[in-house]
């Protein structure tokens, strides 16, 4: 509580008059009000969302290894497996899928213990919110393997570049500062619409805090399009692929 009040008074004069006038702001992120428990959405659980979502964005650090795993010029281990007799595209999405169950079920022990420890809310739907860490956890290891591919130099330089790329979309979606998707969705939109972090942020608060899920499944279906789209250019560009030492 003296958190928050020192919070309100460090704001008191400036655009944000109160607290309250913060809340209404937060409320205008998706243009509807709250309803699921009755009352008006915490700010504070911003924040514990954009941590749950930035959890969830460090797997595209993992699905730069899905690809580091596979390619024959990064490590010895990668050239026996190049070597195998199965195709390339096979080999890249059962090593996908099997990161993608370890990373999704970190996801939910993130999400339980932020409810069930720090109280924080995430609602009463149970499948959507399953199909929400599904998706997301799908959606960032597919953006990782796309790093993992594109970016030039040895796996290290990768992740670095990559956790450079990543942490600026993690501020940018409100982890640091919880006004700015408020202030991009009404001052430049696009930023919110193109930005990973503020994708999934925007899923997981409609989803807890807006009876309409209208919206969220419009957030889910964009990640779904962007994950496939993703795996498709990097299966193409796996098989095309050649290795001199190979």
């Amino acid at each position: 509580q003296l958190l928050r009040d020192n919070f309100a008074d460090a704001f008191s004069d400036s655009s944000l008059n109160s607290l309250s006038d913060f809340d209404f702001t937060m409320k205008n992120i998706a243009k509807q009000k709250a309803d699921i428990f009755g009352e008006t959405p915490d700010p504070f659980n911003w924040y514990y969302y954009s941590t749950i979502v930035m959890g969830i964005m460090f797997n595209i650090i993992t699905g730069i290894g899905v690809v580091a795993d596979i390619e024959a010029d990064v490590s010895k281990a990668a050239m026996r497996i190049s070597l195998s007799s199965s195709k390339k595209s096979v080999l890249l999405i059962n090593m996908f899928f099997a990161k993608f169950v370890i990373c999704y079920l970190i996801s939910l022990f993130e999400i339980s213990f932020a409810n069930l420890v720090f109280k924080i809310p995430i609602g009463n739907r149970i499948l959507q919110l399953l199909l929400f860490a599904a998706v997301g956890n799908l959606f960032t290891l597919s953006i990782g393997m796309l790093a993992g591919l594109f970016i030039k130099g040895s796996v290290s330089a990768k992740e670095n570049k990559a956790n450079a790329l990543l942490m600026t979309s993690v501020f940018l979606s409100g982890e640091m500062v919880n006004t700015l998707p408020a202030l991009f969705q009404e001052k430049a939109p696009w930023i919110n619409e193109i930005n990973p972090a503020s994708i999934l942020n925007f899923a997981f608060y409609k989803l807890v805090y807006y009876e309409n899920l209208t919206g969220f499944y419009i957030n889910i279906m964009k990640i779904v399009l962007i994950t496939i789209i993703c795996l498709i250019i990097a299966i193409i560009k796996m098989r095309r692929q050649k290795y001199a030492s190979v």
